[in-house]
């Protein structure tokens, strides 16, 4: 049950801040950048498996390492963000590398919204487990 409430907290947290940022920071930074690129409607399934898998991942790599070791809020947010900016940045830097027009601003913008809202929900699934099974 702890690890389904941390599960159910991270996709929660993702759904809705990425959510917000897609559609009031990213995608108008996008259109500006890289308007070529950009579909004309989001491929909504693409976008639900992604955050399926990426909450699982922040459960496995964030929060259930927290939960067995007792971890404090800093380090859960700080583990939270490392992974975020290595995932987020995985995408920007291979973007960079291979499409055109991709620019280092997107680079350090994206990589810096995905370490933040990693971060987020990575206290959003502690934070979710530790409500459901007190220490």
């Amino acid at each position: 049950m702890t690890h389904l409430a941390a599960y159910l907290g991270a996709l929660a947290a993702l759904a809705v801040l990425d959510t917000i940022v897609l559609t009031q920071i990213m995608r108008p930074l996008f259109e500006r950048h890289v308007p070529q690129l950009l579909a004309s409607r989001p491929d909504l399934a693409a976008g639900a498996v992604f955050y399926i898998v990426y909450a699982g991942g922040i459960v496995w790599f964030a929060a259930r390492p927290a939960l067995a070791g007792g971890w404090g809020w800093a380090a859960v947010i700080g583990t939270g963000a490392a992974l975020g900016a290595l995932a987020f940045s995985t995408f920007e830097l291979t973007s960079k590398a291979v499409l055109e027009g991709w620019s280092w601003r997107l680079v350090a913008i994206d990589t810096a919204w995905g370490a933040t809202m990693t971060a987020a929900a990575a206290l959003a699934a502690v934070s979710a487990a530790r409500i459901v099974t007190p220490a």
